[in-house]
């Protein structure tokens, strides 16, 4: 990769993008005459006051600044019109910053919007060379490359045809087997894994991994979260254009998870309170976000014998017990669980609604208890936390009142060698047979 380590590949220092927003039709060819006089020497003041006064400026991106090392995964979060692709833009320099200071060093292969760099009228082929010219390389490399991008996107008969008769699937297939085989130092992916099937998206995360892997920087914006967790080393979150947290994957995914359900974020220093005696000292704070009157009151892992569990091998039965408060009452409770990693990756759980019959209403003023009884799988040797909620209503429609995102640690000391996140007993027989 070019350039020192010791300087970041990004750097984005109190920039802001703004764009104007015209009252009408009429509005808006006035502001560009205008632009076109405060070229005129002597003018270029009277100009801009016109101009300002024929609109509102609208700043998409306001006051933002981070770096990114050589080498670095970050991932880039928010709601839809929070500024991230506007940001994406750039970084790319397909937009300029009406103020502060973008720097990228290196070469850079972007995937933004559906079809950037594609004509529409030209076929996929040829827009493999167009895209390739567009981002450097010289139509040698292209044409030695463009086998391995068609066997990447795998379009079929569909890479002979316009573009413009592609599927937004198709778009995104191509778009990133192009970018998958350029010689990049910094890759640039917006929402690349938002359509396609899992066999693409898996082929786009492996090939994202490796990237990483060799040491490129990447800058990844995606609404799934699990996603983001698994490729990035840190996150940064954008809300209304400004930069709302930055930090560890876990951490800002789950507050960014916990602000999109409409909660409150906080943490109880104390952890949550068994139900016979004071929370054990390894369990971690307990980080809660609340949306509705029923509250998580007590969590326990137990085994057989009613102790609490801090350390699996696998193979073992265990016991989840979960008490919930329901306040005003719940005309549906819903209690459940998940068991996920150190990087956030849910691995496993269940809940009371497809877990068990019947449902009956929660009076109010009562308590809600449930036990999951479930074989603890093998799981690669670490730490992990279980996550616990209640919620109201039906699978498909229901409202969480409370999230507890890290009620539970424990560990896996599972000596056996890890294949895949979770292990599973199997029987497995076979045999030789001579067929001289």
């Amino acid at each position: 990769m070019p350039g020192s380590p010791s300087l970041p590949a990004v750097a984005v220092t109190s920039v802001g993008r703004a764009f104007h927003l015209h009252r009408s039709d009429s509005a808006r060819a006035r502001h560009a005459a205008w632009g076109l006089v405060g070229a005129v020497p002597g003018l270029r003041g009277l100009a801009a006051a016109r101009r300002q006064a024929l609109g509102t400026r609208f700043w998409a991106i306001r006051d933002v600044s981070f770096t990114v090392r050589p080498g670095e995964s970050v991932g880039i979060i928010g709601a839809n019109g929070s500024g991230k692709s506007t940001l994406l833009h750039l970084l790319c320099a397909t937009l300029l910053p009406s103020e502060g200071r973008v720097q990228v060093r290196g070469r850079i292969g972007a995937l933004l919007e559906l079809g950037t760099g594609f004509s529409p009228d030209l076929t996929g082929q040829e827009n493999i060379v167009l895209s390739g010219l567009l981002h450097g390389l010289d139509r040698a490399t292209i044409e030695q490359r463009a086998g391995s991008i068609a066997a990447f996107a795998d379009i079929g008969g569909f890479l002979d045809q316009p573009v413009r008769t592609y599927s937004t699937g198709m778009y995104v297939r191509l778009a990133f087997a192009v970018i998958a085989h350029l010689d990049a130092d910094v890759l640039i992916v917006d929402e690349a894994l938002a359509v396609g099937d899992i066999r693409f998206v898996q082929k786009c995360l492996q090939h994202l991994e490796r990237f990483r892997s060799a040491g490129g920087t990447l800058l990844f914006v995606s609404h799934d979260l699990p996603a983001v967790q698994r490729l990035c080393s840190r996150v940064l979150w954008l809300d209304r254009g400004r930069l709302r947290a930055e930090g560890a994957p876990r951490d800002v995914t789950e507050a960014y998870f916990d602000w999109m359900i409409g909660g409150t974020r906080a943490v109880d220093p104390g952890g949550l309170a068994s139900s016979t005696r004071p929370p054990v000292d390894t369990a971690p704070p307990a980080v809660a976000v609340s949306a509705g009157p029923a509250r998580i009151t007590a969590v326990r892992l137990v085994d057989a014998h009613g102790a609490d569990v801090l350390t699996v091998r696998g193979g073992e039965r265990v016991w989840l017990l979960v008490t919930a408060g329901v306040g005003d009452g719940l005309a549906r409770p819903i209690l459940g669980f998940y068991v996920k990693d150190r990087l956030g990756q849910q691995l496993f759980g269940e809940n009371t609604l497809s877990a068990s019959r019947p449902h009956p209403p929660a009076p109010p003023g009562s308590t809600v208890r449930a036990r999951f009884a479930f074989v603890m799988p093998r799981l690669s040797p670490g730490e992990y936390l279980i996550a616990v909620a209640i919620a109201e209503g039906s699978q498909a429609d229901h409202q969480h009142h409370e999230w507890r995102h890290e009620v539970w640690q424990f560990s896996s000391v599972w000596p056996g060698a890890a294949t895949g996140l979770v292990g599973i007993d199997v029987d497995a027989s076979w045999q030789i047979s001579d067929w001289s």
